[in-house]
């Protein structure tokens, strides 16, 4: 159910040397595979993206926290972008550049495909300054969709208790990557349910 890449693997749309974002997994930040959120099986919080890195707790940033234990949020839904793209090297700069030049930070990215083109995906505070900024770059944000953003902690395990989770309330799974600050990103075309399922869950 999960998408057949893996996002750090071959170059793709330009995913090589130069080309790379400045945002990167959690895998990067924390220096190995390890770090990623996808171990671990002590507690599980739904975090939102602006929480992480806004003073502001991500205010007007379309991050929509849906419950809460004291400040903290326990279940929030992001908006995933899409930008199809070229399959060639530098395609994934042009883009990333132009993100940057317009003062949003990618929290998280994975790029997909095999053909002519491919698909990016980046999980971004704020949708509406990506889109102007593409758009002086002739390239537009295809689609979008709401996705959930797990908190994890940095121990064996934790996607496993994750996936166990989903799986035993009968969702599936079609969209799956790695955030920064151990964050994982899931979605699913039942993302109501998705919601329900993991709203306050904690371990």
């Amino acid at each position: 159910a999960l998408p057949g890449r893996d996002p750090g693997s071959a170059p793709v749309a330009g995913l090589h040397g130069a080309d790379r974002p400045h945002s990167h997994s959690a895998a990067e930040t924390h220096g190995s595979a390890s770090a990623a959120g996808l171990h671990g099986a002590d507690r599980w919080h739904l975090h939102s993206a602006a929480v992480a890195s806004d003073p502001a707790n991500g205010a007007g940033s379309g991050l929509r926290p849906t419950a809460t234990r004291g400040t903290d949020p326990m279940s929030t839904v992001a908006k995933n972008l899409v930008i199809e793209l070229d399959n060639q090297p530098g395609e994934l700069a042009k883009v990333a550049t132009a993100i940057s030049d317009a003062g949003v930070n990618i929290s998280a990215a994975t790029c997909i495909g095999t053909g002519a083109r491919a698909e990016l995906h980046i999980l971004v505070p704020h949708a509406e300054p990506v889109r102007r900024a593409l758009a002086i770059t002739n390239t537009a944000v295809t689609r979008e969709r709401e996705v959930v953003v797990v908190q994890a902690q940095d121990r064996p395990g934790e996607l496993a208790t994750l996936a166990h989770r989903i799986a035993e309330a009968g969702i599936n799974l079609d969209l799956v990557y790695v955030a920064t600050n151990s964050r994982v990103v899931v979605g699913s075309e039942d993302i109501d349910a998705l919601k329900q399922v993991l709203d306050g869950f904690s371990l």
